[in-house]
C-alpha cells in the first residue's frame, strides 16, 4: 500500500481492488462529508441554528404548534445549565414506566438467555426466519 503523505490533506492510496482515503476534518460536519453515504444532523441553540429564512420560520412553527412563548429558545440555554443528575434522574423517574418497555435483545440465545434468565422479567424467543 502507497503511503499516505502529508496527514493534514486529503490523500488516497490504493492496494488492489481497495481504496483509502484519508481526510483531515475540523468539526462533525467535515467528519460527515468525507464518509460517503454519511448524513449529520443535529439541533443546536447558537445562532447557526436559525441561519436561513426556512430555519426560522420552523421555529417560529415549532413555538405555536406547543403553544410556547415568543422567547422559548432564549429561555432555554439557562434552564440546560440549570439542571442536575437529580433533577433529571426526577423527571425520568416520573416519565417513564420501566414496565412500559420492550427490550429487544439479537445475538445467539444460548450466549445470551442465561444473562436474562438472572434478570427475572418475561423472555420470548423469536428464531430467525
Amino acid at each position: 500500500m502507497t503511503q499516505l503523505a502529508d496527514p493534514n490533506a486529503q490523500d488516497t492510496a490504493w492496494s488492489g481492488p481497495f481504496c483509502v482515503e484519508r481526510h483531515l476534518a475540523h468539526d462533525a460536519d467535515d467528519q460527515a462529508r468525507a464518509i460517503a453515504g454519511w448524513t449529520q444532523e443535529y439541533d443546536q441553540l447558537t445562532p447557526g441554528r436559525f441561519e436561513g429564512a426556512d430555519d426560522v420560520l420552523g421555529a417560529m412553527m415549532n413555538m405555536d404548534l406547543f403553544a410556547r412563548p415568543d422567547n422559548y429558545y432564549e429561555t432555554l440555554p439557562p434552564r440546560y445549565r440549570s439542571l442536575t443528575a437529580a433533577t433529571l434522574d426526577q423527571a425520568a423517574r416520573a416519565t417513564i414506566d420501566p414496565k412500559g418497555f420492550t427490550w429487544v435483545v439479537v445475538g445467539d440465545a444460548a450466549n445470551i438467555r442465561p444473562q436474562l434468565d438472572k434478570l427475572g422479567i418475561p423472555i420470548e424467543v423469536v428464531e430467525a426466519p
